[in-house]
């Protein structure tokens, strides 16, 4: 007996999974089955029928294993009704083996169709590696992948800080909650300072369409928590508004290659780097100070794609501080156009406020739309604590 499929059996899996359980399937289980085993290069069948293909090829498995077992086990033969003999106990055991292996080989299924699925959504040559098909780019990717540089500082910061924030991100088919960490040290007052950023843990909750769309590959389609990048930020201060017009500093920003989960399409886990100036000018100065800040520079950042092995941006951005005894508030407008123009020109409206609660305590946050290739909709809420300061009440 043997069960007709149309739809060729989907047997082969990526080369680099060659140890799990898609490779017991495809080495195993097939040969049992009576099919040929695919070459590793060959090319996957771009419409198949998954869950009958894949039921079908357990059935015609499950039914030769049977009539082997029937053929090869002695049986004692009891009469039956009209004088037919049946072997006594052989279909019994037949039957809970049936069932036995049907339900260990569900997962093996499921992972069958998981491939597929991805072989599918990106088109699948076979041998490509699964990070090729993933888009870099912000509109592609989780909102702490690529995100927008804040606007830059036109004065170094004369403190050592430490800051924890809780952020959320809302975009349809995304629902994304991070903690930032924001480390501030000042070598030289009114000279160097240097600033580190870090998502140690974001947890994420994707559609299916919006995997579908990112190209995630199968392995992590579950998974809901990554960890981010570590941004360096060297900040020098090049004039003063005491004896120049403006304010004026110098940037130099590094992201190091520390996070996880590029599967999902959350991070890059890549180098990338910027460079801006950032300037300020105060309007208006009495209890109510008032300054006009901007940044122009370069974002640039590795994207590993067969053709270009990066992005290059255009940084700009653009805002007012309006400060007060013992607050702040800044409304700015930034973002960064790439070259490439595959969802690589994100922009963003925020509002920002602070209030020191006293000398070392401080508490922040920001409301921040996006626009263009940003999706995101975000809100921040932190505290900082200040180890010295030169700026007092």
């Amino acid at each position: 007996m043997w069960v007709s499929c149309r739809s060729r059996y989907p047997h082969h899996v990526p080369t680099g999974l060659r140890k799990t359980l898609g490779s017991w399937f495809s080495t195993h289980l097939t040969p049992l089955a009576g099919l040929p085993l695919r070459e590793k290069t060959e090319a996957i069948d771009p419409n198949p029928s998954r869950s009958a293909s894949c039921f079908c090829l357990i059935f015609n498995c499950f039914y030769r294993k049977k009539e082997h077992f029937k053929t090869t086990r002695k049986c004692t033969p009891i009469s039956g009704v009209g004088g037919s003999e049946t072997p006594a106990g052989c279909s019994k055991v037949s039957s809970h083996l049936f069932f036995l292996i049907f339900f260990l080989l569900l997962p093996l299924v499921a992972f069958t169709q998981d491939h597929y699925w991805w072989a599918n959504n990106v088109g699948w040559d076979g041998q490509r590696f699964w990070g090729d098909y993933i888009i870099r780019s912000p509109r592609l990717l989780g909102p702490n992948a690529l995100p927008i540089p804040r606007l830059g500082n036109d004065r170094v910061p004369n403190e050592r800080s430490f800051a924890l924030s809780g952020n959320s991100h809302f975009t349809p088919g995304d629902a994304t909650q991070n903690l930032a960490l924001y480390g501030t040290y000042n070598l030289v007052p009114d000279v160097i300072s240097f600033e580190l950023y870090w998502v140690p843990i974001e947890y994420f909750t994707l559609s299916h369409a919006i995997k579908t769309e990112r190209k995630t590959f199968h392995i992590f389609y579950n998974e809901h928590l990554a960890s981010g990048d570590i941004y360096l930020h060297t900040l020098i201060q090049l004039l003063k508004a005491e004896t120049h017009p403006l304010d004026l500093a110098l940037r130099i920003g590094y992201r190091f290659p520390s996070s996880t989960m590029l599967g999902m399409a959350r991070y890059t886990d890549a180098p990338g780097y910027y460079l801006d100036l950032s300037f300020g000018k105060k309007l208006i100065d009495g209890n109510l100070d008032v300054s006009v800040q901007g940044m122009g520079g370069i974002f640039v950042w590795q994207i590993n794609q067969n053709r270009q092995n990066q992005n290059d941006a255009a940084l700009f951005g653009l805002g007012l501080n309006l400060e007060g005894k013992n607050w702040a508030l800044s409304p700015a407008f930034r973002g960064y156009s790439g070259y490439l123009n595959n969802g690589d020109r994100p922009m963003a409206l925020s509002l920002s406020g602070q209030v020191d609660l006293n000398p070392r305590w401080q508490l922040f946050g920001t409301v921040q739309t996006g626009l263009g290739d940003l999706l995101y909709d975000s809100f921040e809420l932190g505290s900082k604590f200040r180890f010295s300061s030169s700026q007092l009440w």
